[in-house]
């Protein structure tokens, strides 16, 4: 479709990543390292539109925090699809 802006242009492929998951605790919190079984996309977000579409995620079901210090956000491949 000629002028459909396309979603995340820079993102990347990744099986099987480590990611963060916050566990409650009480009053308070930590952060676990977990094993995601699959494919995802690490994404990196360029615009507005984009982190407004991040935030509407759910947080631990459709979009992780990576383990690993590279960055971005670890995204189910059928979200994106």
């Amino acid at each position: 479709m000629k002028g459909q802006k396309l979603f995340f242009p820079e993102k990347e492929k990744v099986e099987n990543p480590k990611v963060l998951v916050r566990e409650n605790k009480g009053n308070d919190f930590y952060f676990r390292q977990d094993c995601l079984v699959g494919k995802y996309y690490r994404v990196f977000p360029t615009s507005a539109h984009e982190i407004f579409l991040l935030q509407s995620l759910r947080k631990n079901i459709d979009v992780y925090l990576p383990a690993d210090e590279y960055g971005g956000l670890i995204v189910s491949s059928e979200i994106l699809s």
